[in-house]
């Protein structure tokens, strides 16, 4: 018997916004960055090669956290904290909310896998009331004895085929051989993981992820935030 498994993206799927590109922002408004008109326009870069589907995401985890890490990991912690719970908390999806909570009355395991650091992603899932070992993301290196963030990622970063792969380890370990998958994402760059999944929508879809979506035919929907 097939075991039903919720898998959602993040960044405008669960939440109306980006997770990442609002952190920058909040970086900049807050002076934790030397250079704030570079920073933001290599961010517009990394953006617009992330929305053509080339970009390589050792390069963007690489760039940010070289840009914040004289800050020390701990301090960036409490920051990060404040930016989820100021920022990020209003973006949250009420139908997305409203999907886990009916799916973990009825023990459906909800996932949520992203290509965004792993620092942000569990914060935000935390607010679904998801667990972190159901947390997918890209781990970045911590140096704990010096209390900062390296720039490298850590195992296999869940972007593009890497969501596959990352999903496969997480059934793998829980020991779930016949998954029944419902995966929600905007992004064209979660094409892999439509195709493997049972079940496919569309949320809050970029124009190119529409065009997907009406070629085999998923359904789309929009999505709200619960505060506005």
């Amino acid at each position: 018997m097939s075991q039903e498994v919720q898998v959602f993206d993040l960044d405008s799927t669960l939440i109306t916004g980006d997770s990442s590109r609002s952190w920058c922002q909040y970086l900049v408004e807050h002076g934790l960055v030397t250079d704030p008109k570079l920073f933001l326009a290599k961010e517009q870069e990394f953006d617009d090669q992330y929305q053509a589907g080339i970009l390589k995401v050792e390069d963007y985890v690489g760039f940010i956290v070289s840009s914040m890490n004289h800050t020390p990991y701990s301090q960036l912690c409490q920051i990060l904290d404040t930016y989820v719970e100021t920022v990020v908390k209003p973006m949250m999806c009420r139908e997305g909310l409203e999907i886990i909570e009916r799916s973990q009355r009825n023990q459906v395991p909800c996932l949520v896998i992203s290509a965004s650091a792993a620092y942000l992603v569990k914060r935000a899932a935390a607010l679904f009331g998801i667990p972190q070992e159901n947390v997918l993301a890209v781990e970045v290196a911590v140096d704990e004895q010096n209390d900062k963030l390296l720039p490298q990622i850590v195992g296999v970063p869940s972007f593009q085929q890497g969501k596959i792969t990352r999903l496969h380890m997480w059934l793998e370990e829980h020991q779930i051989t016949d998954p029944e998958s419902y995966f929600y994402t905007d992004s064209i760059n979660d094409l892999p993981l439509c195709h493997e999944a049972q079940h496919v929508f569309a949320i809050n879809p970029s124009k190119a992820m529409q065009q997907e979506a009406a070629r085999h035919n998923w359904p789309q929907a929009f999505w709200h935030a619960i505060e506005r």
